[in-house]
């Protein structure tokens, strides 16, 4: 870090505005210098803003800079010329423009690098701004910003920044202006007097190493220290654990596989016995397979008889419908006949009575026409009648009249003619019908006689199908008697699809048998070539599993000899299970101890020679005499010291170095021999070191110092000079006890003791050192025997192989196995093969006759269908032919009634023709009228009257009309009436027709006889219906009987009669088959009993044996036992039973102690085997596996894996000791630099006192043995392993609470605790000197919590001088040191000196300060004292100065130089430190 050459103020305003610097200039020229500051005038701002140029926006203690400035109105502008180099001469400037922004305080960096006379220097910043007519004024932020880009734009060496950080390693890059120690001056100024507040929470020697020194040391050495470790653990975290769980876990799976082969060896006699009792099993259960069967062929012949008992039931209740049926139909013959009785009856009955109503119906409406027509005559005569008295006053012509009667001639004719034409339409119509109903007649006739012949060829027809049917159940009787086993019982159409079904299971049984026979003699083919090519498989593999085991034995068992004499000889290495997981460290640690063993068998060696010596020397003396022996000593303490050497090696060097003699050196001091030669600083703690060895001394040692020691040399070259007197000395302790004779025997006796101890202990090094390199040669044999890689490929190889002969020896037993099977099954299958064969032929001839029997049976329906269809159709005829003679009578009635009918038409004609007056009109032309006929014929007459008479009298017409009014009036009455007593419709549109007087006659002669004849008919049909009624009552109360017991109704096709006879018969076929299914009922029910008893005898036993399951596979039970089960089946059963519970005890047996080791397996897999996928696998088989072969190919996955993991766990292992040893090693080295730079900060607090250096400060690192200090360190990993695995770690949930964890590994692994471990337990010792009031320093240092007890001014000053070392330190390891700088640091202090003013105090502090290069510029309000012109060539007055504002002060800086100082040591400098005008603002 450079110098300050000079500090630059402009507008540096603080306690509110009250204070301020306008532009203020500070020279230093790197030289020493105070600044006098009143109390409250503004030391501790002037430090923080000098510490704004190195550290923008620093703190200060607890004070921000946005607080100690005032930048509300306008910016500050601080900057720092620093002296980069003194020859040639340059500079560096640091500027920061400090003002007030929105987040509080932000600044501009500029960094500018010049030579002297640079326009754009210090004092050429345009921190200031002339204004026209008016005081200058402070550069605005903006302008400043402007001029640093300018600069940084136009200059090469000119840099502007925004970024803090970009800031400080540009400075630290390039100006060796080292952050951290800036960082340092700003926590001694945090307070007044604060360098005692610096070590403030170090009153420990510990508190000082752990919080200052060793951070201070880590911070110095490259790389992250602690942060690496931290990271490197983090990051390796696991593999280090795994380092240790790779251990247990190839123990763990070597325990795993030991322990599976027994469970499978224990399994493999567990398996035989299973076998064995499975095959008695599988016979037991063949043997309930056969009772079974038996009891189902029982059951088969049970269900036959119970079907044909159900059929035979079915039968009987089929019969009893039949019978029931019988009973209805017979009902129903009852019912139909006196219906159809009932229904010709009625029929008859109605179509007489329907006959009577159209008669009746008839008669009504013409007599109520004819009523009607009387009516309307009447009212035309008193028309007329009314018409004739109106016109009685008119005279007509005859003209008139015989126009009249002309006209009355054509109405008379048309009358007529329409009477004609009705009576000609009825005569046809009679006619027609007539003609209809003759052909009906004949009609009928001729069916009549066709019904009777086809009638008579249905009976023959009858009587034929018969005898056919009756031939083709005497076929079928006959087939099924051969062909059926129990005809009672079984029928064939029934039988038949049984049997082809069976023919057809029998073929494909014959198919099936005959593709697996050819299979399994092709696989019977393949198994034999197989096993030909199997078997010297399997001998060439066995031999070399059995070389390859033979290898691997070899391997393991030196492995193991060698691992149970490594354990005995190295106890540390216990805990190895494998001479290859862990090599480099077995490697490591024996090379280290035969190492060790060698330097004790050395120093054995040397202690045996001079305790002997010493022994042989004394053994016959009288008197006690000295002999050296200190060598060893001095290469054992050379490392803790600075410089140490023998005196006889020194006086050696130097006589060579400067050309003379040792005999020269030798006659100038004669002790070379017996002195050694040490720093003047570190003599007094050999002194120490020599003296807690007098005991062991045997000639005195004299201690010189480097310069003591100088001195004795130079005086050969001047030999005025007396050789000096040597004041540090040490003499053996035994030299004053020996004096005494008594004693001197005790010496010597107990010397002769220590010599025969040296030899035995020199024997016993001798002896170890041999064992260990003799071992350690077989451990290198062994691995360059049995590399790792080839013991690796041994064993796999030999698993592989060993799984190969496994396997093949498997295979092999397998085909071996099923060839035996192949064979049993073959011979099965063609004895099955002929019983099929034999069973089809037989079968074949049955459903061939069963097929005859079909036909018979297809004979004797049609014959039944054909009695039933003749049986219907001379039902059907006898229907017919009573009909159609029921038809010809009624067509016979009809037959005569219409013969009347045209009778009585052609009497209505004759009468018609016969009128008077029909001859009279008849030439005349018919003209259309609505007078009736009669009217017409009675105006005739009056008018022919009329003609002849012209006139009658008046009277007469009215009497006329009067008669007509009376006849209509009675003629209503009588319609009246008659529409009362009509009880048929009315049709009020008839007329009556002409010749309508004689039809009713003839109606009412014929309604007459036909009430007679309804009335003869009536009693007939009452009787009818009666009859019709009461068998209809009959039949549903038959019917309804019926239907309560049977759903349908039989029909028969036969007659009643016969039905009834061939009922008769089956019911006593019937009660035959009863008779039979009975006396089989007895019979299968004791077999069924029997065998039932068997069964159930079986089964008892399976609760206990369990030989029903499904997984017992059935065994062939041999012929005799098959035979004989079937009488007497409890023998065979009880045997079995017994040899089951023989078995079963074995089998128990030996289960025990099966469950035994798998509960040990369990037990271990559950508390001991950490791999979860591994006990999982494990736990599975146990739990899961319940047969020999899968527990085989079980172990035999789980040895592959146990093996490859133990592999993959070896070479992990290997790995991660590689990896640890590393990490290891890498800590170690760094605590041993770390212990290194410790001991060397001491020196850079040396003083000279009196031509001779001495160092304030020492610090007693201990030392440690590589050895063990890495032996603790991995101690130190496994107990952190152990920790971050403890449940310390983990929440509720089992999660991991990673913070927590961090910050305890950080700790964990801090260099305190780590040189704790490797030091184990000792500490670091810190002791300073005092510096006396005569300006001398303490030869005795003291402790460091005692040198915390000095005076306020020692103690400032020791703490001082420590951390100018700290900082020296730090710098020299940060940057290069510039040689051509006097002075490369700066320290700024406030107030820093408080109590230390005495000259013994600020001496050694100010020494080391020049010594290294510090530049110290001090803040004090102290004005007088010696040591402000000693030690500062520059002093700085600075006072208050009021300003035109009276309650605002500026502060003006006054220089005063050490003009004879720097006449004296730098002439130059006082040319450079010219008086520098202040410029005045505002």
């Amino acid at each position: 870090m450079p110098a300050i050459s000079r500090i630059r103020f402009t507008n540096l305003v603080f306690e509110n505005g009250a204070k301020r610097y306008n532009d203020v200039i500070f020279q230093f020229d790197s030289y020493n210098g105070v600044i006098l500051l009143e109390n409250g005038g503004g030391k501790t701002v002037l430090v923080q803003a000098v510490l704004q140029t190195v550290l923008p926006h620093t703190l200060l203690g607890e004070r921000k800079a946005k607080d100690t400035f005032a930048l509300e109105n306008s910016p500050a502008h601080l900057a720092v010329e620093w002296l980069i180099s003194d020859r040639p001469r340059r500079y560096a400037l640091t500027a920061v423009t400090l003002f007030h922004s929105k987040q509080g305080m932000d600044s501009y960096k500029y960094v500018y690098e010049y030579e002297p006379g640079d326009e754009h220097s210090l004092e050429g910043l345009p921190f200031v701004r002339e204004v026209p007519n008016g005081p200058s004024r402070p550069s605005s932020k903006e302008e400043m910003a402007d001029y640093y880009q300018y600069m940084s734009r136009n200059h090469l060496n000119a840099h502007y920044f925004t970024i803090n950080r970009e800031y400080q390693s540009y400075l630290e890059d390039n100006f060796k202006i080292i952050n951290s120690e800036w960082k340092s001056v700003a926590r001694i100024n945090a307070a007044e007097g604060a360098v005692e507040g610096f070590f403030a929470g170090c009153s420990t020697t510990t508190q000082l190493v752990n919080q200052l020194l060793i951070p201070t040391v880590e911070e110095a050495l490259a790389g992250g220290g602690t942060k690496d470790f931290v990271e490197t653990f983090e990051r390796q975290r696991e593999h280090f654990k795994k380092h240790r769980q790779l251990r247990d876990k190839i123990e763990e799976s070597q325990q795993v596989d030991m322990k599976i082969n027994s469970y499978v060896n224990r399994y493999a006699l567990y398996d035989e016995a299973r076998q064995e009792l499975l095959k008695v099993k599988g016979e037991a259960r063949s043997l309930y397979q056969l009772a079974n069967q038996q009891q189902e062929q029982v059951a088969q012949r049970l269900e036959e008889h119970q079907q044909a008992t159900s059929r035979l039931q079915e039968q009987r209740q089929e019969w009893e419908r039949k019978q029931a049926s019988h009973h209805l139909a017979g009902r129903r013959q009852e019912l139909d006949y006196t219906g159809q009785i009932y229904e010709e009856r009625r029929k008859e009955y109605e179509e007489q009575h329907e006959e009577y109503e159209q008669k009746n119906s008839r008669l009504q409406n013409l007599e109520i026409s004819q009523l009607k027509a009387r009516i309307r005559s009447s009212e035309e005569e008193i028309k007329y009648y009314t018409e004739q008295i109106r016109n009685l006053a008119a005279d007509p012509d005859v003209r008139n009249l015989e126009e009249k009667i002309k006209n009355n001639a054509g109405y008379l004719r048309y009358c007529y003619l329409q009477e004609e034409r009705i009576l000609e339409g009825k005569k046809q119509e009679s006619q027609t019908e007539l003609d209809k109903v003759n052909r009906e007649l004949r009609e009928l006739e001729r069916n009549h006689e066709e019904q009777q012949n086809h009638y008579y060829k249905l009976r023959e027809q009858k009587g034929q199908a018969e005898q056919q049917r009756i031939q083709a159940e005497n076929d079928m009787q006959s087939i099924a008697s051969q062909i059926l086993a129990n005809p009672v019982q079984e029928e064939v159409l029934k039988e038949k699809p049984k049997w082809e079904q069976r023919v057809a299971e029998l073929e494909r049984n014959r198919l099936e048998n005959q593709g697996l026979v050819r299979r399994l003699q092709e696989e019977k083919r393949q198994l034999l070539e197989e096993l030909a090519q199997l078997r010297p498989q399997l001998q060439t593999c066995a031999r070399q599993e059995q070389s390859l085991k033979d290898l691997n034995d070899r391997i393991q068992e030196e492995q193991e000899s060698l691992l149970l004499r490594m354990k005995e000889l190295q106890t540390e290495l216990y805990s190895v299970h494998s001479l290859y997981t862990q090599q480099s460290t077995i490697i490591n640690q024996f090379e280290d101890l035969v190492e060790n063993l060698r330097l004790q068998k050395e120093r054995a060696i040397l202690q045996e020679s001079q305790v002997l010596a010493l022994h042989t020397f004394y053994e016959s003396s009288s008197y006690y005499g000295a002999d050296p022996l200190v060598e060893g000593w001095i290469d054992d303490w050379r490392e803790q010291f600075t410089y140490l050497e023998a005196g006889a090696v020194y006086v050696e060097k130097a006589a060579q170095q400067l050309g003379h003699s040792v005999s020269e050196y030798f006659a100038v001091y004669p002790f070379w021999a017996i002195s050694l030669v040490c720093k003047t600083s570190e003599a007094d703690n050999l002194l120490a070191r020599l003296r807690r060895q007098a005991m062991v001394l045997t000639h005195p040692v004299f201690i010189l110092t480097q310069e003591e020691a100088r001195s004795i040399l130079d005086n050969l070259i001047e030999p005025s000079h007396e050789a000096p007197e040597v004041g540090r000395r040490v003499f053996p302790a035994n030299w004053e006890v020996n004096l005494s004779l008594p004693a001197f025997q005790n010496w010597k006796q107990e010397l002769e003791k220590k010599a025969h101890d040296a030899s035995s202990e020199r024997w016993h090094r001798e002896a170890r050192l041999q064992e260990m390199e003799e071992f350690r040669k077989q451990l290198l044999q062994f691995w360059e025997k049995y590399p790792y890689e080839e013991a690796c490929q041994v064993q796999q190889s030999w698993q592989e192989l060993r799984e190969q002969v496994v396997e093949l020896d498997q295979g092999i037993r397998n085909r071996e196995e099923r060839l035996e099977e192949i064979d049993t099954r073959l011979d099965s299958l063609i004895k099955k093969n002929n019983e099929i064969s034999e069973e089809h032929t037989h079968l074949s001839n049955r459903i061939m006759k069963a097929q005859d029997y079909i036909r018979k049976v297809s004979e004797r329906d049609k014959a039944e269908l054909d009695l039933r269809q003749c049986q219907e159709l001379m039902l059907t005829r006898e229907q017919e032919m009573e009909r159609t003679k029921r038809q010809k009578e009624r067509g016979d009635r009809r037959q005569q009634e219409l013969k009347e009918d045209l009778l009585l038409i052609q009497q209505e004609f004759r009468y018609l023709l016969d009128q008077p007056l029909y001859h009279e009109v008849k030439t005349a032309i018919p003209r259309e009228s609505k007078l009736n006929r009669a009217l017409l014929e009675t105006e005739r007459r009056d008018l022919v009257d009329a003609l002849h008479q012209k006139q009658k009298g008046r009277q007469h017409l009215e009497d006329r009309l009067n008669q007509a009014r009376i006849a209509k009036k009675d003629s209503e009455k009588d319609l009246e009436r008659k529409r009362r007593q009509c009880d048929t419709e009315i049709d009020e549109e008839f007329i009556f027709p002409p010749g309508g007087d004689e039809e009713i006659n003839v109606i009412i002669q014929q309604t007459k006889a036909l009430k007679q004849l309804l009335k003869r008919l009536e009693p007939g049909l009452k009787q009818a219906e009666t009859d019709y009624a009461i068998a209809k009552d009959r039949f549903n109360q038959q019917e309804a009987d019926f239907y309560k017991k049977f759903t349908q109704a039989v029909v028969f096709s036969q007659s009643l009669i016969v039905v009834k006879d061939e009922l008769e018969q089956e019911h006593q076929d019937i009660q035959s088959k009863q008779n039979y299914l009975d006396e089989q009922a007895i019979i299968l029910k004791a077999e069924e009993d029997m065998f039932k008893q068997a069964l159930v005898e079986l089964e008892r036993y399976h609760e206990r044996y369990e030989y029903l399951q499904d997984n017992i596979v059935y065994v062939d039970l041999p012929s005799p036992v098959v035979q004989d089960f079937s009488y007497q089946p409890m023998p065979i059963i009880k045997r079995y039973i017994k040899e089951l519970e023989d078995k079963q005890a074995h089998l128990n047996q030996v289960g025990e102690g099966l469950e035994q080791e798998k509960s040990r397996l369990e037990q271990f897999c559950q508390e001991e085997l950490q791999d979860i996928k591994l006990r999982r696998m494990v736990v599975n088989g146990l739990k899961y596996l319940d047969n020999y072969q899968e527990v085989g190919e079980w172990k035999n996955r789980l040895s592959n894996r146990i093996a490859l993991a133990i592999r993959h766990a070896e070479d992990d292992m290997r790995e991660h000791d590689r990896q640890l040893q590393q990490f290891i090693n890498h800590i170690h080295s760094y605590l041993l630099t770390m212990a290194g730079e410790l001991r060397a900060i001491p020196r850079k607090t040396r003083v000279k006192v009196e031509d001779s250096w001495k160092e304030i400060f020492q610090f007693d690192v201990p030392q440690w043995e590589e050895k063990e200090g890495k032996s603790e360190l991995r101690k130190h990993i496994d107990w952190m392993l152990n920790e971050i695995e403890s449940d310390r770690y983990r929440d509720e949930n089992g999660k991991e609470n990673y913070a927590l964890m961090q910050k305890d590994i950080e700790k964990w692994l801090q260099a305190p605790q780590l040189l704790s471990n490797v030091m184990q337990g000792k500490n670091i010792k810190v002791k300073c000197r005092k510096v006396t009031a005569d300006g001398k320093v303490s030869s005795y240092p003291s402790a460091w919590e005692s040198s915390n007890q000095w005076s306020g001014g020692e103690k400032w000053s020791k703490n001082m001088a420590l951390f100018l070392g700290i900082q020296n330190y730090l710098a020299e390891k940060r940057q290069a040191i510039n040689p051509r700088m006097k002075r490369s640091r700066t320290v700024i202090l406030d107030n820093p000196f408080g109590k230390a003013s005495s000259e013994h105090i600020l001496d050694p502090v100010f020494f080391i300060a020049e010594q290294l290069g510090f530049q110290i510029i001090a803040l004090t309000a102290l004005a007088e004292g010696k040591f402000i012109s000693d030690y500062f060539p520059i002093v700085y007055s600075c006072r208050l100065r009021p300003s035109t504002n009276p309650d605002k002060y500026l502060i003006a800086a006054d220089k005063e130089i050490r003009h004879a100082y720097f006449q004296d040591h730098d002439p130059e400098a006082l040319r450079r430190l010219g008086e520098q005008k202040q410029m005045e603002l505002f």
